[in-house]
């Protein structure tokens, strides 16, 4: 007897050609432009750029949070096979919480501040898992110990400004996980704490992702957060993927100059003190340039005369792992060592 076809798991999360606009009094900016990704369950996937690169626009646009002035321009955003976009707004409240969660950058604002922390925690329990008040309480109480916050109990009574930033954003993490989401966004959840709290944090999303198998989607400017805790990563820059694929080839062979700028930026241990760090020239294009070429060519050093002409689309980097992509007409590698 044939065995049978074993079917490929489910994606926990799958972007198809997504693009984001907002309106302006100077008229529309385009924010994501045509952006693809898939997320397995338990994967971490990390999308990194600078500010104004649209990474904050994708997470918004995933849980149906785009502010007024937004809207996707198209695209499909694909939840374990429900689809997101043009859903209603009683469709994503349920699923948001239940089935995808985030952790944003600021606890302070995204804590409701005259709420203690044991009602805001137990809320999206009730909301979601339909418990009674004293199941959720207790919930409430393990997730503050699987977090990390010292005497849960007599934490459930604080307030937000009562906690330091660490503890609440150990508490915002706990909030995104009461309902056991399939899908957990943390954008830039580091980014207003100390280097310690921040190594705290970062393993406590591993720690809670492994743990849950949980998908993690991981936003941030920053290349070294990312290089312990996600298996691939995103590079965008004016809005588009211009680079994706492992972790281990994104750091070992960068093939977008954009991408190798991030990590030669990068502080390391063994850099010379008095030698400057290097940086990369300039900054990424307004929402409202539609320049024609490759939106990094005011920045590279890379650049052909066919840059300034062709948008490159994000193909296979030659040479590179089977998922390995970027958006670049240049072979970096050849002429890094020319150099």
């Amino acid at each position: 007897m044939m065995a049978s076809a074993v079917e490929a798991p489910e994606n926990a999360l799958e972007v198809r050609g997504l693009s984001t606009v907002y309106g302006t009094a100077r008229g529309q900016i385009v924010a994501v432009r045509d952006v693809s990704f898939r997320i397995e369950p338990g994967e971490a996937v990390g999308i990194v750029g600078e500010s104004g690169c649209g990474k904050t626009a994708i997470a918004l646009a995933l849980l149906g949070l785009l502010p007024r002035n937004g809207r996707i321009a198209s695209g499909q955003i694909l939840l374990r096979g429900t689809e997101l976009v043009g859903a209603t707004s009683k469709v994503l409240r349920d699923l948001r919480g239940r089935r995808i969660a985030m952790v944003f950058q600021d606890s302070m604002t995204s804590l409701d501040p005259v709420m203690p922390i044991g009602r805001q925690i137990a809320e999206g329990i009730i909301t979601h898992l339909g418990v009674s008040k004293d199941d959720a309480r207790r919930r409430a109480i393990e997730l503050l110990e699987e977090v990390g916050v010292p005497d849960p109990v007599k934490r459930l009574a604080s307030y937000p400004h009562q906690l330091s930033g660490g503890l609440r954003q150990r508490v915002a993490i706990a909030v995104a996980l009461a309902a056991d989401p399939d899908v957990l966004v943390a954008d830039e959840p580091t980014t207003a704490l100390d280097v310690t709290i921040q190594a705290q944090i970062l393993d406590l999303l591993e720690r809670e992702r492994r743990r849950r198998g949980m998908a993690l989607i991981l936003i941030t400017h920053d290349l070294g957060v990312v290089a312990s805790v996600t298996d691939r990563v995103l590079v965008m820059y004016a809005g588009r993927v211009v680079e994706l694929g492992t972790t281990a080839e994104i750091f070992a062979d960068p093939r977008h100059p954009y991408t190798l700028g991030l990590l030669n930026s990068m502080p390391r241990v063994e850099s010379v003190l008095d030698r400057e760090l290097p940086t990369i020239p300039g900054s990424p294009p307004s929402g409202y340039d539609e320049r024609q070429g490759c939106p990094f060519i005011p920045r590279c050093s890379f650049a052909i005369d066919t840059c300034r002409r062709v948008d490159p689309p994000l193909e296979p980097a030659a040479g590179g792992g089977e998922a390995h992509q970027a958006a670049c007409l240049v072979d970096t590698r050849t002429r890094r060592s020319a150099r």
